[in-house]
């Protein structure tokens, strides 16, 4: 399966089970979902080394910080950086 064929299901089980006149725009909900599963990926496979998983993702170490603490990933990074 490709990965247009897994987004393409994945995002018409979202669209279908979207309330429009309650939640409106479904592209933020779509982008922030990819965007944790990216990121969390990404630590997982640099072994949270933050400098590392920033440059692979294209930004800022401050940026990948931000969507850390947004997105709820911090914890483990503030573990890791007490054993180091």
């Amino acid at each position: 399966m490709s990965l247009y064929d897994l987004l393409q299901r994945e995002i018409k089980r979202m669209v279908s089970g979207v309330d429009y006149r309650k939640d409106g725009n479904i592209h933020p909900l779509v982008m922030e979902e990819v965007e944790f599963y990216i990121i969390d990926i990404v630590l997982k496979e640099t072994n949270f080394n933050i400098v590392r998983c920033a440059q692979l993702l294209g930004i800022g170490r401050n940026t990948l910080y931000r969507k850390m603490k947004q997105y709820g990933i911090e914890k483990k990074a503030k573990e890791l950086d007490k054993i180091i």
